[in-house]
């Protein structure tokens, strides 16, 4: 799947530049990280189109009606998503991606958390442009959106072309997701592990990841 960039891709990548944001985030289980090496990360409608069997954490979209309106999409973040990882029990893995896909075709963003149950895709599924970019910050110059929770929506495929980084929480985290990637290898038919950088990084993690 080939996607354009938005017409105003020119403004939104300014805009990005201006506000130095390097890259967006996006979580994931580490047993998820196989699959996610092995094709990108992929919307829930992608997967079922594709026919790979996947199973959804109850946390995820919060609820499964929530998870079937947002199926076409991926949610990211400018900043780091503290507040939903915080609900997770699994240990997890934060995917750093590059910025061009908030100018690619089809991302949206909202200022308010996609999962929470009063914000809905009709609401938001045309907050795709520049200026809906820059509604999400309090300045021009802002790196950060205000609130801190809003989403980028991208949507259907991110690929392995727009990986910057894989960051763990643990080194016993980190050394558990090369083991169980051991045998993922990329379209090209290179390892995985020797392509996508695999670091850990505690500090992006939230709190309760380093207690103990």
């Amino acid at each position: 799947m080939q996607f354009s960039p938005k017409p105003d891709a020119v403004e939104i990548a300014r805009s990005v530049q201006r506000r130095d944001i390097r890259a967006i985030s996006h979580y994931t289980h580490i047993r998820s990280l196989a699959l996610v090496l092995g094709h990108g990360i992929l919307s829930r409608a992608e997967m079922d189109k594709r026919g790979i069997c996947y199973q959804r954490p109850p946390t995820t979209w919060g609820n499964e009606a929530k998870a079937a309106e947002f199926a076409n999409y991926i949610c990211c973040g400018i900043t780091r998503p503290w507040a939903m990882m915080g609900k997770e029990e699994d240990p997890l893995a934060v995917v750093c991606l590059n910025p061009r896909l908030l100018w690619r075709e089809g991302t949206i963003f909202s200022a308010e958390h996609a999962g929470w149950a009063h914000v809905h895709l009709a609401d938001i599924e045309h907050q795709g442009t520049a200026d809906d970019f820059d509604a999400l910050f309090a300045s021009s110059t802002d790196g950060l959106p205000s609130p801190t929770w809003a989403d980028v929506l991208v949507y259907r495929i991110i690929p392995l072309a727009d990986f910057y980084r894989v960051y763990f929480a643990t080194d016993d985290e980190r050394k558990l997701a090369r083991d169980l990637c051991a045998s993922v290898q990329l379209p090209d038919g290179r390892l995985a592990l020797n392509v996508i950088p695999f670091a850990t990084r505690p500090s992006i993690f939230p709190s309760f990841r380093r207690e103990g």
